[in-house]
């Protein structure tokens, strides 16, 4: 079995949906994807990403599996310092980006892969 994870596109947070770039990036993951064999798409109930979801499901004829589960997930660490390029608050998204953005290995480097 191979999963495929895929984020919401660009969000506009406060309406729950994707921004118009962010529909462009949902429609060109499901360019990407359209020659994979995709049996089955899950998505968060969140609007924005059942949005990104619904390209890659319409390419596929399927439907999609809303899972509540697959919500939002609060990383928040009040105690980290504010003085960070991003700040890490736990999440992996942003220590990813603070890995690869500031050690000199993986900046410069081709370790990122």
């Amino acid at each position: 079995m191979r999963l495929i994870f895929v984020r919401h596109g660009e969000p506009n947070y406060e309406n729950d949906c994707l921004t118009q770039t962010g529909k462009e990036q949902a429609i060109k993951t499901a360019e990407r994807l359209k020659n994979e064999n995709i049996k089955a798409i899950y998505s968060s109930p969140m609007g924005r990403a059942i949005e990104t979801a619904s390209f890659t499901a319409k390419d596929h004829g399927l439907e999609i599996e809303k899972l509540d589960f697959m919500h939002e997930i609060w990383w928040g660490d009040k105690d980290k310092d504010s003085s960070e390029k991003i700040p890490l608050n736990g999440h992996p998204w942003s220590i990813a980006y603070n890995v690869l953005t500031e050690l000199d290995d993986y900046v410069a480097g081709d370790k990122w892969k």
